[in-house]
């Protein structure tokens, strides 16, 4: 079984989710493969497209996210105070 995240990417962070809100433009959000510290890039197949063998009744697939700052952002000093959101969605596959 894989699974396949999907949203927009934020431009200035190639893999990373675009924001909107406050700070969009400026804010992507980085999600982090099973393993913890590999970036999950939105179309691609989590655990460097292996996947994960089920066996069993149940399978836990312990993502994890970020927020990071555009390179103009940090540059800039622009990231303000607010309420901001991404969104994905996600797609499973059974082989």
């Amino acid at each position: 079984m894989t699974l396949t995240f999907k949203g927009t990417e934020e431009a200035a962070l190639p893999g990373h989710l675009k924001v909107t809100g406050v700070n969009a433009g400026r804010l992507g959000i980085a999600l982090l493969d099973t393993d913890g510290s590999s970036l999950l890039k939105p179309g691609a197949s989590h655990n460097k497209d292996q996947g994960e063998k089920v066996t069993g009744n149940s399978l836990e697939l312990p993502f994890g996210a970020y927020v990071v700052a555009t390179p103009e952002a940090l540059r800039t000093k622009s990231v303000v105070p607010g309420d901001y959101e991404a969104t994905a969605t996600f797609e499973l596959t059974y082989r």
